[in-house]
């Protein structure tokens, strides 16, 4: 068994903290480069005039330029899949309140009216012994078919969901196949 002395421990967890620090340095340096790359390419620059600024092959360039594309198209994917997560869960609560308004809408109407009066026939003081009046109380049931505007938000963002997902894709004149949404590919010529 090898007993380690406390100085060999230091002299190993520099050297790794100095080679964690060179991968960093070296990391920082390719993310420059790519951002040079990057904003050279957006100002309008071509592949070999990029090549030819930043001092590298063109071969290079294009591969820097793929590699920052194919990043951002995944952070981009991402960022969309979240934003259609969150858009779905309000459309489906907006659906399901919509649905249980019609439910309530569908129950019987209850009207409760109060009236006061004197008892007897003909409500008159000569029918009332002492001519005190009371409180009548009617309830009224009426049923009721529900409300089609609930009927028609609920569909309307049932719709919606299905935009959201590309579910109601048009289909083409020629019924034997579908229309799929149009994918745009940018892709780097060489020069």
């Amino acid at each position: 068994m090898a007993v380690c002395t406390p100085k060999f421990h230091k002299r190993l967890g520099s050297k790794t903290r100095s080679l964690r620090g060179a991968a960093k340095r070296a990391n920082a340096r390719a993310r420059d480069l790519e951002l040079r790359i990057w904003s050279l390419l957006s100002e309008g620059k071509t592949p070999s005039a990029i090549a030819r600024t930043v001092g590298i092959a063109r071969q290079s360039v294009h591969r820097i330029i793929r590699r920052v594309e194919a990043r951002y198209h995944k952070q981009i994917a991402a960022s969309v899949g979240a934003l259609k997560a969150r858009q779905a869960r309000t459309l489906e609560a907006v659906v399901d309140e919509a649905l249980d308004a019609w439910e309530r809408s569908k129950q019987p109407a209850r009207r409760v009216r109060k009236e006061t009066g004197r008892p007897g026939p003909g409500n008159s003081r000569s029918d009332s012994v002492d001519g005190a009046t009371t409180d009548l109380t009617r309830t009224e049931v009426h049923s009721r078919v529900g409300d089609p505007r609930f009927l028609t938000e609920a569909r309307e963002a049932l719709a919606d969901l299905r935009k959201l997902y590309g579910l109601d894709v048009p289909k083409s004149q020629d019924s034997s196949r579908e229309q799929t949404p149009v994918a745009y590919i940018v892709e780097w010529g060489s020069d």
